[in-house]
C-alpha cells in the first residue's frame, strides 16, 4: 500500500520523506506510481522540470567569485556567503590574477581563503607566479597572507607548454593554408 492509499497528503509526504513540497505534491497527485521514487527528491523520468542540485566541487571564475562575495557584502549576508563557500569540500577558483582586483576585492577573497583554512581543499588556476601575487590582489601585506595559507600545505602543480586553445588554433590555421596551398596548385595547372 503506497501513501496515495494511505491518505497521506502532499505535505505530509513532505514530511515524510526528504522531498520538496512541490514535489511532494505532484507524487501525491500522480497518476503513474512509478514516476517518483520516495528516497530520492527529483522524478526519474522528467528531470527537465528541476533544477540540478549545487555542485559539490563549484568550480568559480576568481572575478566572478569576488563579484559574489561583493554583492553578498553590500547586501548584509557575507557571513551567510561565507559559510556557505566554506561548506564545499573542495572549492576551485580559476583564473586568478586574469582581471585586476580591487582591496575590497582582496580583502573578501582574503576572509573567504581564511575560512576555509586547513578545514577545506581549494585548487586555484593562474597564469601568473606567486612572486606576482602582490600585483594581483593590490596589497602586498593580503596577498602574503594569502599565500601563507595557500602554500602551507599545498602541492604546487607547474604546467609548462603551449595552450591547449593556441595549439587547436595553430593546427587549423595550419589545415587552411594546405588547403589554400592546394586550390592555387589546381588553378595554376
Amino acid at each position: 500500500m503506497d501513501d496515495r492509499q494511505k491518505g497521506l497528503s502532499y505535505v505530509g509526504l513532505g514530511r515524510k520523506y526528504p522531498m520538496d513540497p512541490r514535489t511532494a505534491k505532484r507524487y501525491a497527485e500522480s497518476p503513474q506510481k512509478q514516476e517518483y521514487i520516495l528516497s530520492e527528491p527529483k522524478p526519474i523520468r522528467s528531470m527537465a522540470r528541476f533544477t540540478p542540485p549545487p555542485a559539490r566541487f563549484p568550480f568559480e571564475n576568481c572575478h566572478q567569485l569576488i563579484e559574489q562575495l561583493k554583492k553578498a557584502h553590500f547586501e548584509n549576508c557575507l557571513p551567510d556567503k561565507l559559510k556557505v563557500l566554506s561548506k564545499y569540500r573542495m572549492l576551485i577558483i580559476d583564473e586568478i590574477g586574469y582581471l585586476p582586483m580591487d582591496i575590497q576585492g582582496a580583502n573578501l577573497f582574503s576572509q573567504l581563503i581564511a575560512r576555509r583554512y586547513e578545514k577545506t581543499s581549494t585548487v586555484f588556476t593562474s597564469n601568473k607566479t606567486f612572486s606576482q601575487w602582490n600585483e594581483v590582489f593590490a596589497d602586498v601585506t593580503i596577498a602574503s597572507a594569502i599565500l601563507d595559507r595557500v602554500l602551507h600545505h599545498c602541492t604546487v602543480i607547474n604546467i609548462k607548454g603551449e595552450s591547449y586553445r593556441l595549439k587547436e588554433r595553430k593546427e587549423f590555421m595550419r589545415q587552411k593554408q594546405q588547403f589554400v596551398n592546394t586550390l592555387f596548385e589546381q588553378g595554376n595547372a
